[in-house]
């Protein structure tokens, strides 16, 4: 069974975080971010974000389950900039594999397809 598309896990200070990039998160970003369309979205994610826009999409990625389970959400900006720390930074490795589980949950690649096309091409 393939893992799950769209999950990510922080681990930080002895707990972890679990974010999840789906339909979802995205709706909950552009509604926090003034009612974005599709379009502006998909521009966004091919531009890029400002550093704000990040740590909303990186809030609502991890408010995803306390919503679905009706639980209190108990994060805030500060505690997303702390999981970008406790990743390397902006510019660590594991930053960089989140920011890939993004873009793939958006585009619908679940890695699979790409290794499975990768290993095409090491025969010829």
């Amino acid at each position: 069974m393939l893992k799950q598309r769209g999950y990510f896990t922080i681990e930080t200070g002895g707990k972890k975080v679990v974010l999840r990039f789906c339909t979802w998160t995205f709706k909950r970003f552009c509604e926090l971010n003034g009612d974005l369309s599709l379009v502006q979205l998909q521009t966004l994610l091919s531009t890029g974000f400002s550093m704000n826009q990040f740590i909303c999409l990186i809030l609502c990625a991890s408010e995803y389950e306390f919503i679905k389970t009706e639980k209190p959400f108990p994060f805030n900006d500060v505690h997303a900039c702390e999981w970008i720390d406790d990743l390397g930074g902006l510019a660590g490795d594991k930053f960089i594999e989140m920011i890939k589980v993004v873009t793939d949950s958006f585009s619908g690649n679940t890695g699979h397809d790409q290794k499975k096309s990768l290993k095409g091409k090491a025969g010829n």
